[in-house]
């Protein structure tokens, strides 16, 4: 919510933590590529925004608005775009399904 402090992002060691409470041996050891299939972000809209077609700002079409409120589950990112010194997210909307770009900061 707007105005509430982020949650830190877990680090290294944390998350080395975890793959390894996640893998006790009694299995094949799990790749992070198949511990990261089971994680899945969410963002919640709290400035109306677009949703684009493509990364890049200046070439990019609006596919549609986002409403403040509606979540999107993150594809890809968060990445710099420099040309307009932004951040962008590549994100599904959970209200209808369309995907695109999303400026976050």
């Amino acid at each position: 919510k707007e105005g509430e402090e982020e949650t830190p992002a877990p680090s290294a060691e944390d998350l080395k933590r975890v793959f390894v409470y996640l893998n006790d041996g009694s299995a094949d050891p799990m790749s992070t590529e198949v511990i990261a299939a089971f994680i899945r972000v969410f963002m919640k809209v709290i400035k109306g925004t677009a949703i684009t077609d493509t990364f890049g700002i200046k070439d990019s079409t609006t596919v549609r608005r986002l409403e403040v409120g509606e979540v999107v589950e993150l594809l890809a990112g968060p990445t710099k775009e420099d040309s307009a010194e932004v951040t962008r997210v590549h994100a599904k909307a959970m209200t209808d399904g369309v995907e695109g770009w999303i400026t976050t900061e």
